[in-house]
């Protein structure tokens, strides 16, 4: 996935203008099953510009795109000037997606903790991208120009109920949660409670 994460983010700076996003989403409902979708999007100029120059976008998301949910649904969708494309997959519980995505090593989350009782619902999880990982010496970008105005890795949770704390970096108008995750490597604590 980092790799991946960084040839979109490389591109997207080689073409300037484009901007490129990939998205973690995760929906949990009241009963605690949730999906998870993993989603690559760009706008139109990024598409032409690939073409353009004898590629094909959708190369973007074959291979190690599905994210691990090669049995999930592929699914496509339209925000603005941008356009995802992605794979999803119904969880039984929280409980599935942390065993799954701590077993595998490319996964930015080292840590995923979700409780729910009668009353509230408590998610935590940390989340690290070793810099040394992300190879960026082998990639002939500038890390200081992956801005979110280009590129961006989100994580995003929907949980039931009403939020009513939390350290998102951005609440969208459905009540989901964003989370920015630096793409040059870090640590992010994540928390919330409905």
């Amino acid at each position: 996935m980092r790799k991946l994460l960084l040839l979109i983010a490389g591109l997207t700076l080689l073409l300037t203008a484009c901007r490129a996003e990939v998205n973690i989403i995760i929906d949990i409902d009241e009963s605690g099953t949730a999906e998870v979708a993993y989603e690559i999007g760009f706008d139109e100029e990024f598409r032409e510009l690939i073409a353009s120059s004898g590629g094909d976008p959708d190369e973007l998301l074959s291979g190690e795109a599905d994210f691990g949910l090669a049995g999930g649904e592929r699914y496509e969708r339209t925000e603005g000037e941008m356009t995802f494309v992605g794979y999803r997959q119904e969880f039984s519980s929280v409980t599935d997606i942390e065993a799954d995505m701590s077993g595998d090593p490319d996964s930015p989350f080292q840590s995923l903790s979700y409780v729910q009782t009668e009353d509230t619902a408590t998610l935590e999880a940390q989340i690290a991208i070793p810099e040394e990982e992300l190879g960026l010496g082998d990639v002939p970008i500038d890390a200081a120009q992956l801005t979110d105005e280009f590129f961006s890795f989100q994580i995003i949770f929907g949980m039931p109920g009403t939020v009513t704390e939390s350290n998102a970096d951005e609440v969208l108008s459905d009540g989901r949660l964003v989370w920015k995750i630096p793409i040059t490597g870090g640590e992010k604590e994540i928390f919330a409670q409905s």
